[in-house]
């Protein structure tokens, strides 16, 4: 998948005419970098492409718009052809964007959070060993969610196959059953909880 680039700005036109000035500044001497600011909720979405289409194009997104009105934006395409295959290589990434969004918004400040599916019995006992600590774990069963399959996509990326369980401990991505029972053998999986305050006593 090509790179992106988001970077989140104020609503000034100010603003967001200097953050493309300075992406386009940093594009010309090759810099490429990720940032993603949860504080605001406009986004410069910047795709560098020029080893694929021999273009640069600049997208802005606001969440309260509609993606496809907005993915007009496109400057400098230099042919239909070129600004096709460009869309949809955004939207690809515009998904990619919205599904790890969306994760980080339920992973956070919660210590810690399982993606389980109800059907599942490996996401059972994934539940009921962190509950044997004493905690009490955040579930999200993702075949009951709207966007469940979005979720899916977003644990995917993450590395998770399969998909569920997966166990966030502290915000932070732990990994799958067989994950957690290796931690818990290891007797890393208390320490971890108890760092992340899902726990605030526990004698092995």
């Amino acid at each position: 998948m090509v790179g992106y680039n988001v970077a989140a700005i104020s609503n000034s036109s100010f603003a967001l005419e200097k953050h493309m000035e300075c992406y386009y500044q940093q594009s010309k001497r090759g810099e490429y970098w990720e940032s993603i600011e949860d504080n605001f909720r406009t986004f410069i979405l910047f795709q560098m492409l020029f080893h694929f289409l021999h273009v640069q194009l600049y997208i802005v997104i606001y969440q309260n718009k509609p993606f496809q009105a907005n993915i007009n934006r496109l400057l400098w395409c230099s042919s239909s052809a070129e600004k096709t295959k460009a869309k949809q290589i955004l939207l690809v990434n515009y998904s990619h964007i919205v599904a790890m969004d969306t994760l980080a918004t339920l992973t956070a400040d919660k210590p810690v959070v399982i993606f389980s599916k109800s059907t599942c019995c490996i996401s059972h006992s994934a539940k009921a060993l962190i509950c044997s600590f004493g905690a009490n774990p955040t579930v999200f069963e993702v075949d009951k969610m709207e966007n469940g399959q979005q979720i899916e996509r977003a644990l995917i990326q993450l590395g998770c196959r399969p998909t569920v369980p997966a166990v966030f401990i502290g915000q932070q991505y732990v990994g799958g059953a067989d994950k957690l029972i290796s931690l818990n053998v290891q007797n890393k999986l208390a320490p971890l909880l108890l760092g992340a305050k899902a726990i605030f006593i526990w004698s092995s």
